[in-house]
């Protein structure tokens, strides 16, 4: 990821996650209380960008800003990976939230929504009009009032439905949308 991004210049995206695992001896940074073992851990993206509908073609993976607009026909849209493969097999989510710090924040209020996403992305040529399919239905919703601040999404049921790999609803961890669902 690029240092600008690392720097968190307008919008941060981060997982926590507290992961409850019985007795793996791999997980790093573990707290242990009676037979459980806990982790706090946090994630960067590893992949962020947003889509214009205004510019439905042009690619915005190397700006430093992410956005999330609802206008007719100027439509923006967010999108984010997480790489959760150091998390051990078998692990159990307690609780994953993702934050989103907004900078920039909209004159009312709105609901903005996070859906997961079904399929691959490049954050270096995602348009769009080449936009992946995300889920029928959100993963999670939070309220953003007209104030700057951290914006955050539960999403532990969908972090673990991604630790636990396919199962019938073909939960996949292709990241994250969110879009202005007001």
């Amino acid at each position: 990821m690029e240092m600008r991004k690392i720097r968190l210049c307008s919008m941060i995206f981060l997982i926590v996650l507290i992961i409850a695992c019985l007795n793996i001896p791999r997980v790093r940074f573990l707290i242990v209380s009676g037979e459980e073992e806990r982790v706090k851990a946090v994630f960067q993206a590893s992949a962020d960008t947003y889509i214009d509908q205004e510019d439905p073609d042009n690619n915005y993976g190397s700006s430093e800003y992410l956005k999330v607009r609802s206008l007719a026909s100027k439509n923006a849209r967010t999108y984010v990976f997480f790489n959760l493969s150091t998390i051990p097999p078998g692990a159990s989510v307690l609780s994953a939230k993702l934050s989103l710090y907004l900078s920039k924040p909209p004159a009312s209020e709105r609901t903005y929504l996070c859906y997961r996403l079904n399929s691959a992305w490049d954050e270096a040529s995602l348009t769009w009009n080449g936009k992946p399919g995300s889920s029928s239905t959100f993963a999670a919703s939070s309220t953003v009032s007209a104030t700057p601040g951290w914006v955050v999404w539960d999403v532990k049921e969908q972090v673990q439905k991604f630790l636990n790999g396919i199962d019938e609803h073909a939960w996949i961890n292709f990241g994250w949308e969110m879009f202005d669902g007001s």
